[in-house]
């Protein structure tokens, strides 16, 4: 036994060995590196995400029920249709879209915090922001057109005078974007890309910039 053991320290690993054990280091290391994709949205994420657009916070129980049914009169629809960024799809030449991908996009500074004070994004949470929504944004417009479900044209109930809504998210690693839009007539409405961001095994709303007012 121990003349086998001197034998194969002298030898030394075979060729093949040594090429199936540094195969398997890669694949370790590959699967150590792999991104986690984080759960996709739930109603009850949607209508909390809802909740901290319009309140500031999100309450408990039934208050958080009497913002969805207490006033008839505004009608709240979390599944209306329409991805965020869709209208990119027939703004962006290739060039445009060439230098998205190479992180090359428009400076901004829009975005703002969630709560009441609006006040602007840390620089590097923005950049981070930007660059997810570069992504996004070409997700979306690379998308087959079959692929992205176009905004519902339904008519609301005559009792909506206030009609909210949240568009598609649009997902880009650990975070998403939403559409949000609220109307109270024809010229009387604006809208928001809400930027919601995957932390310690929930969504969290982390920052808005407006997109279109009426």
């Amino acid at each position: 036994m121990i003349h086998s053991v001197r034998l194969f320290r002298r030898a030394g690993p075979s060729p093949a060995a040594g090429v199936v054990v540094g195969l398997a280091a890669i694949s370790i290391a590959l699967a150590g590196c792999r991104r986690e994709e984080p759960p996709r949205l739930t109603d009850a994420d949607l209508r909390s995400v809802f909740a901290m657009s319009v309140l500031g916070e999100v309450p408990k129980g039934e208050v958080l029920d009497k913002l969805f049914t207490d006033d008839p009169s505004m009608c709240i629809d979390l599944h209306r249709g329409g991805t965020a960024f869709a209208d990119y799809r027939h703004l962006l030449s290739d060039w445009d879209k060439l230098k998205l991908d190479l992180g090359l996009g428009p400076s901004r500074s829009a975005w703002e915090s969630p709560g009441k004070d609006r006040k602007p994004l840390e620089s590097i949470l923005a950049y981070r922001l930007n660059r997810a929504e570069d992504r996004a944004i070409l997700k979306v417009v690379k998308a087959a057109e079959s692929d992205i479900k176009l905004a519902s044209r339904g008519q609301w109930p005559k009792r909506c005078a206030l009609r909210s809504w949240f568009g598609l998210p649009a997902y880009e690693g650990k975070f998403a974007f939403i559409e949000s839009g609220f109307s109270c007539g024809d010229l009387c409405g604006e809208g928001e890309i809400l930027a919601l961001e995957y932390r310690e095994g929930r969504w969290r709303l982390i920052a808005k910039k407006a997109s279109w007012i009426a």
